[in-house]
């Protein structure tokens, strides 16, 4: 249960930085299941360019970008990964970051279970 627009835009701003931040030739990978505790979960994983792991902080930072605006190779606002932490907090859910410089990021969303419907048949 949760605001399906809200959703769809996390997942929209992941899948575009995945896209922009990964070079020709790379992958992006799209998935969604439950986790055996009940709980949603959805991975955005890419063979892109990565981060250091002190600089996914700055990059949490609403208009903060890695680069500095003199040296800056990917045009955007900033607003991506801070957007989607705050409407994942909204739903109640907990955002990870797994990166490493030039072994890409997976960006995992997990909603709690009492968020998602079971079925009961």
């Amino acid at each position: 249960m949760g605001d399906e627009r809200r959703l769809k835009q996390i997942v929209l701003n992941l899948l575009s930085n995945a896209v922009k931040f990964t070079p020709a030739g790379g992958r992006v990978t799209v998935s969604a299941g439950m986790s055996g505790t009940g709980e949603m979960v959805i991975r955005v994983a890419d063979t892109g360019i990565g981060m250091r792991p002190e600089d996914v902080a700055v990059a949490l930072e609403p208009f903060r970008q890695i680069d500095s605006a003199l040296n800056r190779r990917y045009e955007g606002t900033g607003l991506g990964l801070p957007l989607v932490q705050r409407l994942a907090a909204l739903h109640g859910a907990v955002v990870a970051i797994d990166t490493a410089p030039g072994a890409g990021t997976t960006v995992t969303v997990t909603l709690p279970a009492e968020r998602c419907i079971r079925d009961v048949a």
